[in-house]
């Protein structure tokens, strides 16, 4: 099967999360996938899955942890595939990992 690379937009409510879902049923068990998301929602069934989850800055001091900095240090993990979820500040980010 050939690679490539989707992107799903849209606004809240239309589908996107459903729509990874049904996509992701494609991709290989032997796929190591990154899953970055601002709150976790996919529910992929492949065994490599490695997810990644954006968190705000907490009352405790606890630092925040944006979804921006997640897809820019995920290129060091090496996924054969990568899912994003994410606010569209981060899109040009993600355009640069996918080159």
């Amino acid at each position: 099967m050939m690679h490539k690379n989707i992107i799903i937009a849209g606004g809240s409510g239309t589908g996107k999360t459903s729509m990874l879902n049904v996509l992701s049923t494609a991709i290989s068990a032997t796929e190591r996938i990154v899953v970055i998301e601002d709150s976790s929602e996919l529910q992929l069934q492949q065994p490599h899955i490695v997810y990644r989850e954006a968190q705000r800055p907490q009352p405790d001091g606890q630092a925040a942890v944006s979804s921006y900095g997640l897809t820019r240090s995920t290129g060091t993990i090496c996924p054969h595939g990568l899912l994003v979820i994410c606010s569209s500040h981060v899109i040009p980010t993600l355009l640069e990992l996918l080159r």
